[in-house]
């Protein structure tokens, strides 16, 4: 600064200016700047334009006060008296720490007295303090830590100052406290946490019941399924997927219970065609017939009670009933005392060839042994016949059409006229006989509605096979 003056005087006194007078403005203006340059704005603007006002400057050695005072008056002055004063600030936070009576632990230093920061009475835990204060002097940034002090826990933070940027302080505070504050912490949350789990257990089990519930109905209803009680509905009001569910099971129940019904109601063979025929449309199938009936039915009317009478007709059709149904045939008509049954052929008219027999056989054996209230003539016979389904409304019942069916009448009315085993077979049914069945010639005989005379055979048994099977 001093040779800048120098410089400027001479280019001044070239100039044939008052040197006296420029230097003096010249080292005023130099050492503002100098100040402003090393201590800011702040302290530039107060001795610019602040004389008389203290001002403060943050040195190496720490702070410095600087005051100016004119005499007799800024207005006429004839001396400047300047105050250079150094401020303890060291001492002065060192005593408040000292006069401190709390909890924690604090220690004030100037930051290049960083060796002072501790006490004699933490001499143990010096060198750990003095580490940490000389890490926030050098870095000038905050430190953590954690010491034992007598035998209990402290947590140590140190930080440079902020408004008094030339001093650092450390504070120590026991961990106790934060201890027990996160024990409690700890209990609420752990009993916050119990309450959650609490709530999820009762949402989960609430909604774990509204699953279950319909399966555990499904399983209970497939047990229904399994005893045949089709009857038992799940009846579920829901709108989801176990919903979606449920309303299926019931309607496989319904089909079920329908279908149940209907072999109550129905015969195999009406069942067979409601499923693969309309119900409006007739259809061509093959049958194997047996027409049974009870010789001279009008003696027996006539010898006995009328509640006599229907119960050995009850029974006699029974009986007859689950012997042709046992084999694989049904119940197609009961018209009075004669009994209509039929074998569905389908692809295979030797089986059924061969229950139908047998059928008649049995029946025939049932009335040898005295098992049938009444004598028993059977007539055999197969052949093409129109099926459906006839009625009026919702009242319709399946029935066969055609002239196999008036044939085998025919033939079971000639059977009637025999004495004994009286089980007579077309000649279509000898061809496919197995050989445990004997067919004899019965002769030829003229069938109303027939051109041709027919032969017709009798049919036994050539061993106790056929009658048990």
């Amino acid at each position: 600064a001093i040779s800048i003056m120098k410089s400027r005087a001479q280019e001044i006194s070239g100039a044939g200016l008052d040197s006296a007078s420029i230097e003096g403005e010249m080292i005023v203006d130099t050492g503002l700047q100098t100040v402003r340059s090393l201590f800011g704005d702040d302290v530039f603007v107060k001795l610019a334009h602040g004389v008389g006002l203290p001002v403060l400057m943050n040195v190496v050695s720490g702070t410095a006060g600087l005051i100016i005072h004119v005499v007799p008056s800024i207005e006429d002055p004839d001396f400047v008296i300047i105050w250079l004063i150094m401020f303890d600030y060291e001492s002065y936070l060192a005593r408040i720490a000292a006069s401190y009576r709390g909890d924690y632990l604090f220690w004030p230093v100037e930051a290049h007295r960083y060796g002072n920061v501790t006490r004699r009475d933490l001499f143990k835990n010096r060198h750990e303090i003095v580490k940490m204060a000389s890490w926030v002097a050098s870095a000038n940034l905050p430190v953590s830590g954690r010491v034992n002090h007598k035998g209990a826990w402290y947590l140590v933070e140190g930080r440079p100052g902020i408004s008094q940027i030339t001093s650092l302080i450390v504070g120590m505070a026991p961990e106790a406290p934060v201890d027990v504050a996160m024990a409690r912490s700890r209990i609420a949350f752990e009993l916050i946490l119990g309450g959650i789990f609490l709530c999820i257990l009762i949402i989960a089990r609430s909604v774990a019941a509204d699953i279950l519930q319909p399966i555990r109905s499904l399983i209970y209803g497939m047990q229904q399924v399994g005893r045949e009680n089709y009857a038992w509905r799940i009846s579920a009001a829901r709108t989801d997927e176990l919903g979606d569910l449920c309303f299926s099971f019931d309607s496989m129940m319904k089909g079920l219970e329908e279908k149940a019904l209907m072999g109550r109601m129905l015969s195999k063979s009406a069942q067979k065609f409601s499923l693969h025929e309309s119900e409006l449309a007739g259809g061509k199938m093959e049958f194997v017939f047996l027409y049974i009936g009870i010789p001279s039915f009008e003696g027996w009317m006539s010898g006995a009670s009328t509640e006599s009478l229907f119960s050995d007709l009850r029974q006699q059709v029974a009986l007859i009933s689950r012997i042709v149904m046992a084999a694989g045939g049904d119940i197609d008509k009961i018209i009075g005392e004669k009994i209509l049954a039929v074998f569905h052929a389908g692809d295979n008219r030797g089986e059924a060839v061969l229950a139908a027999c047998r059928a008649a056989l049995q029946i025939a054996a049932a009335e040898g042994r005295g098992a049938l209230p009444f004598p028993a003539a059977t007539g055999v016979n197969c052949g093409t016949v129109i099926a459906g389904f006839l009625g009026v409304g919702g009242k319709r019942d399946f029935t066969v059409i055609g002239d196999a069916v008036n044939v085998t009448a025919r033939i079971e009315s000639l059977a009637e006229t025999m004495r004994y085993q009286r089980v007579l077979a077309s000649e279509k049914i000898i061809d496919m006989l197995p050989r445990d069945i004997l067919a004899r010639e019965h002769g030829e005989v003229e069938l109303k509605g027939k051109s041709q005379p027919m032969k017709l055979y009798q049919l036994t048994a050539a061993n106790g096979s056929v009658l048990i099977g």
